[in-house]
C-alpha cells in the first residue's frame, strides 16, 4: 500500500495565521483535506515556527501552551495521553520563558460570527537557542517578503497566472502563493503585515543580541569590582567594545539585568551584581 506524502511544514509569522481568513478542502486519493489559506496565499496544514513560551496551563486530559513570536502568539493543545506516541512532545518540557522550536498540525474553529481560530496539535517540540531563533525569524521574513513582491507583480495584470510569475523568477510556491492571495484577499493591507514583520524581526534580532550578552556582562562585573565600590561603565563599554557591540546594546543589557534584579548602580557610572 502507498504511503501519502506528508504535508511540507509552512515558516509562517503568527500575523500572517490570526489574519487568515479562508478554509479551504481539497480532495487527494478519495480523501478531503482541510487547508487554511492565508493572506500571503500560504495553504497550511502543517506548520515549523518558533517562540518563547509565555503560558503554561495544565488540565485534566491536555496542557494548554502559549508560544509567542515577535509578531504574536500561537496557541498548542497537547494531550496527555496522546494518539502519536512516537512525537514525543512531553508536556513537562515547557517551562515559560523557554525558546522552543514547533512542527505542528493546524487545527481550526469557527465562531458563530465567522472568525477562524487556531491551534497547533504539535507533532515535535525542541528546545530553541538564541541562534536557531534569529535564523527562523530572518528566514521567515525573507519567505513573507518574496511572496509580497510576488502578490505585487501579480497585480499588476488581470490575467495573472502561476506561469507568468515563474517566468520572472519566481518559484512555482510564491507564483502559486501569488495567485491564491489576490483570489481570496483582494483588499487586503499587504503593508501593514509586512511593517508588522520587518519592524519585529529588526527588533527580534536587537532581543537576541542582549540575551547572548547578558551573562557575559554579569560576569565580567563580577569578576571587574576589584575594590568593592562597583565596576566602572568605561571598563564595561571597553569589553563590549572588543567584542563588537556597540554602547545602546550595553545599555539595553544593564537595563535588562537591573530590571530582573541581578545587578545595581551602586554609584555613578558604577554597577555592582546583587
Amino acid at each position: 500500500m502507498e504511503t501519502r506524502k506528508r504535508e511540507p511544514s509552512k515558516w509562517i509569522f503568527s500575523r500572517e495565521l490570526r489574519d487568515s481568513l479562508i478554509e479551504e478542502s481539497v480532495e487527494e486519493d478519495g480523501k478531503v483535506r482541510a487547508f487554511v489559506i492565508t493572506p500571503l496565499g500560504t495553504r497550511v496544514k502543517r506548520l515549523l515556527f518558533v517562540g518563547s513560551v509565555t503560558s503554561v496551563s495544565n488540565e485534566e486530559t491536555m496542557t494548554r501552551v502559549t508560544l509567542s513570536d515577535p509578531t504574536g502568539a500561537f496557541y498548542l493543545s497537547i494531550f496527555k495521553e496522546s494518539q502519536f506516541p512516537t512525537n514525543r512532545v512531553i508536556p513537562e518540557n515547557f517551562s515559560e520563558g523557554q525558546g522552543m522550536i514547533v512542527v505542528g498540525r493546524l487545527s481550526t474553529f469557527k465562531s458563530q460570527d465567522g472568525r477562524i481560530f487556531f491551534n497547533v496539535n504539535p507533532e515535535l517540540v525542541k528546545n530553541a537557542d538564541p541562534s536557531t531563533m534569529k535564523y527562523w525569524v530572518s528566514r521567515s521574513a525573507h519567505i513573507a517578503r518574496r511572496k509580497s513582491l510576488a502578490i505585487r507583480e501579480a497585480v499588476k495584470s488581470e490575467n495573472a497566472t502561476a506561469d507568468n510569475l515563474i517566468s520572472l523568477g519566481y518559484s512555482s510556491e510564491e507564483a502559486e502563493c501569488a495567485i491564491r492571495a489576490i483570489k481570496n484577499y483582494p483588499n487586503y493591507n499587504y503593508q501593514q503585515l509586512l511593517e508588522s514583520i520587518e519592524g519585529s524581526s529588526a527588533s527580534s534580532e536587537t532581543n537576541i543580541e542582549v540575551d547572548q550578552l547578558k551573562e557575559q556582562v554579569y560576569n565580567f562585573i563580577k569578576e571587574n569590582d576589584k575594590d568593592g565600590k562597583g565596576c566602572l561603565y568605561e571598563d564595561i563599554l571597553a569589553y563590549i567594545g572588543r567584542v563588537g557591540k556597540d554602547q545602546a546594546i550595553l545599555d539595553q543589557v544593564l537595563n535588562t539585568l537591573g530590571s530582573a534584579g541581578e545587578i545595581y548602580e551602586s554609584a555613578l557610572k558604577r554597577f555592582k551584581i546583587i
